[in-house]
């Protein structure tokens, strides 16, 4: 499990590795940059290393917002 500490003012995909669908973090990537909001479910890892599925919905702040909002949720239970 990761504390707040660990994670928050870290880039989104900072959980994320190997097994991660590349494709899918590059739209997520994109969408932080562009004005419309977007969700994806991306193979991600917690910090003892353990892969879970992580739904992450992204709403970027451009053109009308100050902040991104970047929001995680596992939902390996629903998935497997």
């Amino acid at each position: 499990r990761y504390e707040d500490e660990d994670i928050l003012g870290q880039p989104w995909f900072c959980i994320c590795g190997n097994d991660s669908d590349v494709d899918d973090m590059r739209q997520m990537e994109k969408t932080i940059y562009g004005s419309e909001e977007a969700g994806s479910c991306i193979i991600c890892y917690t910090m003892e290393g353990d892969e879970f599925w992580n739904h992450i919905h992204i709403m970027p702040g451009a053109p009308h917002m100050l902040f991104t909002c970047v929001s995680s949720y596992d939902v390996s239970n629903i998935v497997e």
